[in-house]
Formats: structure tokens, sequence, C-alpha cells
């Protein structure tokens, strides 16, 4: 059996501006899909120019931002982007929720246990070696938007992590969302889990657009 798809939880809609634009953007996502065949993208309806909008998806901030540096620099593609949006499933009423871990000096411990609470981040785990730090928490993902400048800026620079989709769980913690989804911060120490791996790129098929695959 082959493994799971992985889960988009962060979207970005691309607009070209000319429709010379609209065909290398396209050229560029499927020249994008035969290095990574998980890469899907969405084609909205065209505007009274004949321009479409592209919407793609990623399972990290990272990864989305790596996609559209490659569609301007290597493609040459230019149009409008629009604001990150957390990917959610509308038909339940969940929002996605990272499984975060964090890699940093143990003098920035600190700094980094006070943001993620800010975040209402849920502990999971907390190692020292050498020390360095690792620590590990569930965030929603509507949480994480910009994290990476803001590790930066909490560590100076000597931090590093990595995330990947955990699981869903009620808006807002609604009905079905436990105490500790809703937002508790706490410390679990257990034992530690493999290391997260890379985010691939995937998109949610949206009920109205076609896709490119």
């Amino acid at each position: 059996m082959g493994s799971a798809r992985p889960t988009p939880v962060i979207s970005m809609v691309v607009t070209p501006f000319t429709v010379d634009d609209q065909e290398k953007l396209a050229a560029g996502l499927r020249a994008l899909l035969k290095e990574d065949e998980t890469i899907r993208f969405g084609v909205g309806r065209a505007d009274s120019a004949g321009i479409h909008p592209f919407t793609i998806a990623a399972t990290g901030e990272e990864q989305l931002e790596a996609i559209i540096d490659r569609l301007g620099r290597e493609f040459l593609v230019e149009g409008r982007l629009g604001k990150p949006q957390i990917v959610y499933d509308e038909r339940q009423g969940l929002e996605p929720v990272m499984l975060l871990q964090i890699t940093i000096p143990k003098d920035c411990l600190g700094d980094i246990l006070g943001d993620l609470e800010r975040r209402r981040g849920l502990i999971v785990l907390m190692l020292e070696q050498s020390g360095i730090h690792t620590v590990e928490a569930r965030v929603a993902m509507a949480q994480l938007i910009g994290y990476r400048s803001a590790l930066q800026a909490l560590t100076r620079n000597h931090g590093a992590y990595q995330m990947r989709f955990d699981h869903y769980r009620p808006i807002h913690g609604g009905p079905g969302g436990s105490d500790a989804d809703r937002g508790s911060f706490v410390g679990a120490p257990r034992h530690p889990t493999k290391p997260l791996r890379a985010s691939s790129i995937a998109l949610p098929e949206p009920d109205d657009d076609a896709l490119e695959s």
C-alpha cells in the first residue's frame, strides 16, 4: 500500500498579469510537477480579460515560498500574489494542526516556550543533549504564518525547525475538541518521535475549479 498523500495546510492564489504570463505559469507548474508528482494546482474561472487565477497549496509555508520563488526566477512568471491562506476542512469545520519540532541552544529555551504559549501551542516533548534543546509542540497552522522569521529573531539565527501536518481539530475549539487541543500549554515528556520529513507540495481539490495534474 502506498503512503498517504501529504496534507496541504496553506495556499496562495497567483493571478497572472497577462495571457503570456498565464502560459508561463502553467508551463512552470507542469515542469515542477515532473520533478515532484505530488504537486497539483487549481485553475479558477477566467476574468473579463480571459486571465485565470491559479491556486497553489503546500504542506508548509517554506514549500509554498519555494514554489513561488522558482516560478518567478526560473520561469519569469509575473503576477499578483494573494495572501497566504490556511486550508481548512470547510465541510467539517476543522482547522489543520501541525507538529512543530524546534532545535535551539539552551539559552533560548525560555523565549521559545513563551512564544509557543502565545501561539497557544501544546508542548508534547522536551529533550536536552549537550546543551541543545529539542522541543516538540502541536500548534494550529493559523498561528505559524511567518514562524521562520520569528524563530530567527528569538534565537539570533541559531534555531532550526521542521513541521508536518498532525491532525485536524474543530475551529476555535468547538465541539469534539479536547481541553488540550483548545490551547492548554503543558510539558509532557515522552519518547522522541522520528525526525520530521521535509514537506511535499499538494493541492486540495476545489469544488468548482479544474485541476491540472
